[in-house]
């Protein structure tokens, strides 16, 4: 497998979901909202197909595990970091674990900021970062045309 910097996207071939180790970092595209990705770390254990369990959190939802299937809508994956040894896997896993439950927040708790928190201990979230500047540039957009008009 191929080692990643942290939350750098992979550049190699498509790994099947089955294949998948404990403790990788996976996104994919959400079906609700284009643009958006949706974040989950794989976790321990097989669902009874073989595929992964995986910890995501999911709006109106709380951070848990489920199973591939669930967790990528039936997409593929895009690999974004492969823990380079058994250990880091356990504390990433682990600290998903301790916060098993914790209700999904747009601001606090999203996809991206809990998995990047388990992985870099770094709550953040590019996403949400890009989303707020286009509001801010849309608003600033509209007030100026509506001062000139």
């Amino acid at each position: 497998m191929l080692y990643c910097a942290a939350m750098e996207v992979c550049d190699m071939n498509e790994v099947p979901a089955e294949n998948l180790l404990p403790g990788t970092v996976l996104r994919v595209q959400t079906s609700l909202f284009p643009g958006i990705k949706h974040w989950g770390v794989v976790g321990y254990g097989r669902d009874a197909y073989g595929y992964p369990m995986v910890w995501h959190s999911q709006k109106s939802d709380s951070l848990r595990c489920t199973p591939y299937l669930e967790f990528s809508a039936g997409q593929s994956a895009e690999i974004l970091w492969v823990p380079p040894n058994d250990g880091v896997a356990d504390r990433v896993i682990s600290r998903l674990q301790s916060k098993e439950g914790l209700p999904w927040h747009l601001t606090e708790a999203n996809c991206e900021m809990v998995v990047r928190w388990a992985v870099e201990d770094k709550a953040v979230s590019d996403q949400l970062a890009v989303g707020v500047f286009a509001v801010l540039a849309v608003v600033v957009v509209f007030a100026v045309a509506s001062s000139r008009g």
